[in-house]
């Protein structure tokens, strides 16, 4: 059975209510939608699983989030490490499994005089129909821990008991952008100032997220945003890169966006 109290309304065959036998599994089509006045956000749908004496067997909320009048487009992205040698030489050692090397970003901090430093960067490039005609609403960039990794042990221990996460991300000055490829350790490029905190995901345990301030812009004949991801404690922090090969752990931006009225309308 479905539920959805507010301002959400869940169509479904047999009135919201779906028959399964028993140690077996059912596929239904269910149709959510938002009545007038209904306010932009993160929504409940409460799902129940009956047995047929009227006894509840199983609950859980789902979160539904609701647009508007707005849209969404969600861009992935591109990304790339750069380590200091030390750590390059010692990297197959500490990392589990190894064959997962490329699947990843990782961001440390070195110690006060010490080696073993890693920057990691991740860039979009913004769509010519949202360079133009639009109202941003919001962009947001949502990366995905690798805990899976046997290292991270330490990276686990950059969020603290709080679950708040200590990373931050800069944007960095362009164009020209800098070839990542020539780039070495500890040779960076300029990030701009201003620092945006990583904050975990209210909906997924294992994703972060950084908010862009209002009012961002990229270059209209360029299209391209850079960020690099700076460590919040020596520990570091791992994520899914744009190599992982489930595409759904990758980096991404996520743009909600409402289209301008023509002129005239």
């Amino acid at each position: 059975m479905l539920d959805a109290p507010g301002g959400l309304e869940v169509l479904a065959a047999g009135g919201g209510k779906i028959a399964a036998a028993a140690f077996s599994a059912a596929d239904t089509r269910v149709t959510i939608k938002g009545k007038p006045g209904m306010k932009v956000g993160v929504h409940q749908v409460g799902l129940k699983l009956v047995g047929e004496d009227g006894k509840v067997r199983f609950e859980r909320k789902i979160p539904v989030e609701w647009l508007g009048k707005f849209s969404r487009e969600i861009i992935r992205g591109n990304t790339k490490t750069i380590m200091d040698e030390s750590l390059q030489r010692s990297w197959g050692s500490q990392l589990r499994p190894h064959n997962l090397r490329n699947e990843f970003l990782y961001v440390c901090a070195p110690g006060k005089n010490k080696p073993g430093g890693a920057a990691s960067y991740v860039w979009f490039h913004i769509p010519g129909n949202l360079r133009s005609n639009t109202v941003i609403r919001s962009a947001k960039l949502r990366l995905r821990e690798a805990r899976e990794f046997g290292m991270l042990q330490a990276s686990r221990a950059g969020t603290g008991d709080s679950g708040r996460v200590a990373a931050t991300v800069r944007r960095l000055a362009g164009p020209p952008w800098p070839d990542l490829n020539k780039v070495k350790y500890p040779e960076l490029p300029k990030a701009l100032a201003g620092r945006i905190r990583l904050e975990r995901s209210s909906l997924n345990s294992n994703a972060v997220r950084a908010e862009l301030p209002g009012g961002w812009k990229v270059d209209p004949n360029d299209g391209n945003m850079y960020f690099v991801l700076e460590a919040g404690r020596p520990q570091g922090s791992a994520y899914w890169s744009s190599s992982v090969s489930r595409r759904e752990l990758a980096p991404v931006l996520v743009v909600d966006y409402e289209k301008k009225e023509s002129a005239g309308k």
